[in-house]
């Protein structure tokens, strides 16, 4: 299916609409309790420790202030992680949302 502009905005995503990822949505089954998910899928928000962050870290600067750099440095969070997923068709855009509400 084709999602919608505001789940994209609640990804944090902006695509020309020609643009668009085919998604899938979860079917369920007997197996699944009809929820549509087998087993547990695991979202990772990963930052590596530069010299920079530590170098905040230890003049205890906000929690915002370190996020900005290690964003600036390419960290992952766990919507980009839960979307890249989606992508690979493992999880649903609305579970990804629901997880990182």
């Amino acid at each position: 299916y084709k999602p919608d502009k505001k789940t994209l905005v609640d990804l944090g995503l902006i695509l020309e609409e020609d643009k668009l990822p085919k998604l899938y949505k979860p079917k369920g089954c007997k197996k699944c309790a009809n929820t549509g998910y087998k087993g547990r899928l695991g979202l990772y928000e990963i930052m590596l420790m530069s010299e920079e962050i530590e170098k905040l870290t230890i003049e205890r600067a906000t929690a915002d202030e370190i996020k900005a750099v290690a964003l600036s440095e390419g960290m992952s969070t766990l919507k980009q992680d839960g979307f890249k997923k989606v992508l690979l068709g493992m999880t649903s855009i609305e579970e990804v949302l629901r997880v990182c509400a």
